[in-house]
């Protein structure tokens, strides 16, 4: 009899010892080193900040940590939300550490922010289906691209730029300085360039380009309502 009563004991203790175990790790910040990557690729409306750094790192804490999968796939760093699961305004927070980060690839309304300056010979910004991209950058080359909605906000320096804009894309790089920038609006697109030395601007089916910096020498063509201001 006693040892039944023993073994009850113990089966009921191994079930709250399980229970709490697993509240424990459900509790537990996200905090994982990562293999090296070029490229952060975002979905489902998620918010991260970049920090660079010298180690490749994600942390994320907060109510959903749990529902955020990240992957580096071929240089890509890819974070989304599991399956069937919509990004909510709690106190999630998705930290990303970076050696090395050249392209950042926002979609589907996600938000990526650069907390210091990110460096780098050549650096990429796409944003599209109205997510967002903001950056402090300092580069030689600096390549834009902005659809659907996507907007980038970009300020530091580069020697020159190349900006994409269409279907409804804007790009707010009046803080960004150049000597050269090359830049295409179409579709309901607008974007702000600043450039010293050369612009070779152009604006169609109603996009916008405004350029700052007063450059030496400015090359135009708008047609079909685009404006050049």
């Amino acid at each position: 009899m006693k040892l039944k009563i023993d073994l009850k004991f113990l089966g009921v203790v191994a079930v709250f010892l399980f229970y709490g175990l697993t509240s424990i790790a459900q509790h537990r910040d996200v905090s994982e080193s990562l293999k090296d990557f070029k490229e952060l690729k975002t979905f489902n409306g998620i918010e991260v900040q970049v920090i660079p750094s010298k180690e490749n790192r994600i942390e994320i804490t907060g109510h959903s940590k749990h529902e955020v999968k990240f992957e580096v796939v071929e240089n890509r760093l890819e974070v989304k939300l599991s399956l069937n699961n919509l990004w909510s305004k709690d106190d999630t927070r998705i930290k990303v550490y970076g050696k090395s980060v050249e392209i950042i690839d926002a979609n589907q309304g996600s938000l990526v922010e650069v907390s210091g300056q990110l460096k780098g010979e050549e650096l990429t910004f796409r944003a599209q289906e109205g997510a967002n991209i903001r950056a402090e950058v300092n580069a030689s080359k600096i390549v834009s691209k902005a659809v659907t909605g996507g907007k980038i906000y970009l300020e530091g320096k580069a020697e020159s730029q190349q900006v994409d804009l269409n279907t409804g894309g804007y790009y707010y790089g009046k803080d960004l300085r150049t000597k050269e920038t090359i830049a295409k609006a179409g579709t309901a697109a607008k974007g702000e360039i600043y450039a010293t030395q050369y612009v070779r601007a152009t604006a169609t089916l109603g996009g916008t380009i405004e350029i700052f910096g007063r450059p030496e020498e400015v090359e135009q063509k708008t047609s079909l309502g685009g404006r050049i201001l």
